[in-house]
């Protein structure tokens, strides 16, 4: 399973939910016929009772990926790459002597909760996402710098404490640690999307205000206040101990 190559397939693909009728089916029926011709099931059956159990199994699983919203996300050009790691042994252990419906529904279950794919559907939508708007840098007033700087430190605050707390229960086997867990508290996974400051509007206000140095990100700056106790200390105080 490839995240970024399922990444594509769902920016490329569109929703079973959004094609006509006819033409989803359609496509359902040759995605079914194919991975079954592959399995060797057309060997096992007569011509005319293989097409009608492609047939079935494609109305069947056509009404399971329109109604059911866990498999509202899931596109046309998906279905392959389902087809295809799940004859691979990809998602999950297949017990069906011979491959049927159930199969087909097994595997989609198993990709859509696949992890690669989680992350893959994550980024696709964090890159849709609607960017805020904000006002030229020229336009704003000490206020506004404040309270951006203030919303964005507090979603830090809030994300590393989320952080902490799991990675303390994964110690004491509490829960079970996920492949893409950070190894420490300084990994950068699932950040808030105020703390990478685009425009480098808070770094710049922060630098201004002497909590700073240069050549600091955001998070830099975030981070060391976070180790701190939460609490920022302008540049100069750190120069200052360190020569005490």
């Amino acid at each position: 399973m490839d995240k970024k190559f399922i990444k594509v397939l769902i920016e490329e693909g569109r929703p079973l939910r959004d094609i006509p009728e006819v033409e989803a089916l359609t496509k359902l029926n040759n995605d079914i016929m194919t991975v079954y011709v592959m399995n060797g099931l057309h060997r096992q059956m007569q011509p005319d009772a293989f097409k009608e159990e492609v047939r079935t199994c494609a109305v069947a699983l056509y009404q399971e990926l329109v109604t059911d919203p866990v498999y509202k996300s899931i596109r046309d050009k998906e279905i392959p790459y389902i087809f295809s790691n799940g004859m691979k042994g990809r998602l999950g252990t297949d017990k069906d002597i011979v491959l049927t419906y159930k199969s087909l529904i097994r595997w989609v279950e198993g990709y859509i909760k696949h992890q690669e794919r989680r992350e893959a559907i994550g980024q696709y939508v964090e890159d849709h996402r609607e960017k805020p708007k904000q006002l030229p840098a020229h336009e704003m007033k000490e206020e506004d710098f404040k309270r951006m700087t203030a919303d964005a430190w507090s979603e830090f605050c809030e994300y590393k404490d989320a952080m902490v707390k799991r990675l303390e229960a994964i110690k004491k086997g509490v829960i079970k640690p996920r492949k893409n867990d950070p190894v420490s508290i300084g990994e950068v996974i699932g950040m808030p999307f105020s703390c990478y400051d685009y425009g480098r509007m808070r770094i710049t206000y922060l630098r201004q205000k002497g909590f700073a140095k240069e050549g600091e990100s955001l998070l830099d700056v975030f981070e060391r206040a976070y180790s701190n106790g939460k609490t920022f200390k302008k540049v100069s105080d750190y120069a200052t101990h360190s020569q005490a």
